[in-house]
């Protein structure tokens, strides 16, 4: 919370850890993670959206 607060970070909530036992032959091989993957881009997208009309800018933004 002191990220968002303090240094006007916006943090995705929704992470996706895999391992290389979650892929076979370069396809998703669960659909739990399948839609976690999906939630993870979704919000990814809505984010950078919302963040790309904002009105507000920095000086010390990367």
């Amino acid at each position: 919370m002191s990220l968002m607060l303090d240094f006007k970070c916006v943090i995705n909530p929704y992470v996706v850890y895999a391992t290389e036992r979650d892929w076979l032959d370069g396809t998703i091989s669960s659909d739990s993670l399948q839609a976690r993957l999906q939630k993870t881009i979704e919000v990814q997208l809505e984010l950078s959206s919302k963040l790309r009309s904002r009105a507000y800018s920095s000086d010390w933004e990367i």
